[in-house]
Order: structure tokens, then sequence, then C-alpha cells
């Protein structure tokens, strides 16, 4: 069942006639002639292109992270162990 806040997505899509990435798109008989008269919504409406990050910098941001996990967690021991809660082993 169609919502009432995706109905009114919907016309406003319809009346504003144009296209939105990963909305809506505008065919035309050519467009549609050209997908073999395929109407499925994914011959015609645009995606977001993702950022594709290379696997270096990936590893590295990785890497940075998991180094500051283990700063954060000695730093958390110390102070639970100078507060008196933990012994420190």
């Amino acid at each position: 069942m169609i919502s009432e806040k995706n109905a009114q997505e919907m016309l406003s899509l319809y009346r504003s006639y144009e296209p939105v990435i990963e909305k809506c798109a505008i065919a035309t008989l050519a467009d549609i002639e050209r997908e073999g008269y395929v109407l499925s919504a994914n011959n015609y409406v645009e995606r977001k292109r993702e950022k594709v990050e290379p696997p270096t910098e990936t590893r590295k941001r990785f890497y940075d992270l998991l180094q500051q996990t283990k700063e954060s967690e000695e730093r958390l021991l110390d102070l639970l162990t100078k507060g008196g809660y933990v012994d420190g082993e």
C-alpha cells in the first residue's frame, strides 16, 4: 500500500517533470525503443555514483583506526587503574 507521503512525493515528481537521481527519469519513445520496450525503472533511473576508495587507502584507514582504538583502550585501562576500579593486570 502506498502511504499518503509517498503518493504526494510521486505526484510532485510527476508535476515537476524533471529527472531526479535515484527517484525518476524522463524517457522518450526513442529511449524506450532502445531498451527493447522494457519499462523496468532500472533501465532509466540514474543511480548515484559511489566513491570507490583504493584498497591501500582503506587498509591505511583501518590500521590508523585500529591504532587509535588500542591507544584509547590503554588510556581507559590507565584511568580505571588510577581510579581503583581494576588492578591493571
